[in-house]
């Protein structure tokens, strides 16, 4: 770097002794505004954000973070209903092949990301569709940990 008055030294990284004041910006750099009548975020870009993330389709993939979400909810077959899934066989056979209520809930959601038996009628695996059947099954609560 070349000094900007030849013979002074200076050093970028050199700390100022300077406050700055409100709004006042360091270098360049874009002021922050002091007021909200000075904000100029729009909040329906996050709106539009959260929409898109609800409305993914998801993989399976996604089962690891999904399953984190949804570890406690122990009425898996009542939620494999709701998502689109089949009593018989599908809900059955996982029943079946799965002797442990996590391992059911794990295997019930595969499906469900696998998309198999009626969950694409039922709007696909999203999180909005997941959060909706949490909901219409009276588990709130783990819906809401996922808004």
């Amino acid at each position: 770097l070349q000094d900007p008055v030849p013979g002074a030294t200076h050093d970028p990284w050199a700390c100022t002794d300077k406050l700055l004041e409100p709004g006042q910006a360091l270098l360049g750099a874009p002021t922050v505004p002091t007021n909200h009548r000075e904000e100029s975020f729009d909040s329906s870009i996050l709106d539009s954000l959260s929409s898109t993330f609800l409305d993914a389709t998801l993989s399976t993939s996604q089962l690891a973070e999904i399953l984190k979400h949804v570890y406690s909810c122990s009425r898996w077959q009542i939620l494999g209903l709701e998502l689109g899934l089949h009593l018989r066989p599908t809900l059955e056979r996982i029943k079946l092949q799965n002797h442990v209520i996590e391992d059911c809930l794990m295997a019930m959601l595969d499906a469900w990301l696998c998309k198999q038996d009626d969950v694409g009628m039922k709007g696909g695996p999203t999180y909005r569709q997941l959060i909706g059947a949490l909901r219409s099954i009276r588990e709130g609560p783990i819906a809401d940990k996922m808004e």
